[in-house]
């Protein structure tokens, strides 16, 4: 029996009819409530208590010191590069292996996206090649990391939790740090994700950007989140997301350029009750992977599961299996064509037409995870089923 048949079977026993996408919002009761009382309130665009509400509840829920509400997740990551004071045709240290809003960021900065190789295990920053290639590339000038090759600032490093995973951001961040280099979290996936108890993602670097997108465990149908443990990030990036407007008396005035990047209240709105389900939502995504993993582990399937390296405090957004290269086309095109919405991981950055003259590593791991990763439906309803 083909593996796709096996995992087609799998979930026809949770859902037996219909397509079951990759990953779907919820929405009850109390999610169009507070809607509905944002709506009738007039407050409905970036001005309002819900935008504030969910501020605090993320400080809260991550341990930051503040959090800015942003209308999405790309938006933050621009902004934690702006607090990082990356500047035109500096370079950013950012794994090949991501979605291309990642490097997008960068790019509105008008710096250069620098690619680095992932671990194999849970496809984050791999550290032991980054020790290795910043010390064969870094030259320090007055405590300020400079490529020998290309003569540009090293300025910033973005760690990428990919589908939700701890990975080893600890040891990138001690890295990077020793070179003066800061690091922003990409969390765009990771939200009610642990390194340990009371250390969320997020803030174990400088700064950190979360997502709200529709496929995410906790979404407004937008909207992002920017948090650090430095109040003087949290306020820069506040400032600059509201067009850097200064009022005195009634007037407007701008001291720089600013961006329009304020989360509207409506969106806030949802995104208040959704956060109140984090944690009942991590619980049944954490129930579908350890059902999928005792599969893998009793060699039903004939593939291995991406497992995280502390599973009981993962948000386990997306499951993923590595398959044999020679099988996750044909896999892929049959699950979904069966309605079972799988995907394979996303093109490598450095492959797109924007990036091909940026610097990089060798990137042999990330090249071979391309070729293997599956992504499963994940949708935390499954895990109730």
């Amino acid at each position: 029996m083909s593996l796709a048949t096996q995992i087609e079977r799998f979930y026809r026993q949770l859902q037996p009819e219909g397509v079951i996408p990759l990953h779907e919002p919820e929405f009850g009761a109390e999610d169009e409530a507070l809607v509905l009382d944002c709506v009738r309130s007039g407050w409905v665009s970036s001005v309002g208590q819900y935008v504030s509400q969910a501020e605090n509840l993320v400080t809260e829920i991550v341990q930051s010191n503040g959090a800015v509400a942003t209308v999405n997740g790309t938006s933050a990551l621009h902004l934690a590069l702006l607090c990082t004071n990356v500047r035109p045709d500096d370079e950013v240290l950012v794994p090949a292996l991501t979605f291309v809003a990642t490097t997008n960021a960068i790019h509105y900065c008008a710096a250069m996206p620098h690619f680095l190789d992932v671990e194999t295990k849970q496809l984050g920053i791999c550290p032991d090649k980054l020790e290795v290639y910043l010390a064969s590339i870094v030259e320090m000038r007055n405590g300020i990391a400079i490529n020998r090759h290309t003569g540009r600032v090293i300025r910033s490093l973005i760690y990428v939790h990919i589908f939700g995973n701890q990975g080893k951001v600890e040891e990138v961040v001690r890295i990077a740090h020793r070179y003066g280099i800061k690091v922003i979290e990409d969390c765009a996936e990771s939200l009610g994700s642990y390194l340990r108890p009371g250390l969320h993602t997020g803030v174990v670097g400088d700064v950190g950007a979360f997502s709200f997108n529709g496929n995410k465990i906790i979404t407004c149908g937008g909207g992002g989140m920017l948090v650090s443990k430095h109040p003087d990030y949290v306020a820069k990036a506040k400032h600059l997301s509201t067009t850097a407007r200064v009022s005195e008396e009634g007037f407007f005035f701008h001291d720089q350029v600013g961006y329009n990047y304020r989360l509207p209240n409506l969106n806030a709105a949802l995104l208040v009750s959704q956060l109140k389900q984090l944690s009942k939502r991590a619980s049944e995504k954490k129930a579908l992977f350890e059902q999928i993993q005792d599969i893998v582990q009793s060699q039903s399937w004939d593939c291995d599961v991406l497992s995280p390296s502390h599973p009981g405090l993962s948000n386990h957004w997306l499951i993923a299996i590595k398959v044999n290269p020679d099988i996750l086309d044909e896999t892929i095109t049959k699950l979904n064509a069966s309605g079972i919405g799988v995907r394979p991981l996303w093109g490598l950055n450095h492959t797109l037409p924007m990036n091909l003259n940026c610097p990089k590593d060798t990137l042999t791991n990330s090249e071979l995870l391309s070729k293997q990763v599956i992504c499963l439906p994940s949708s935390a309803k499954l895990g109730r089923m």
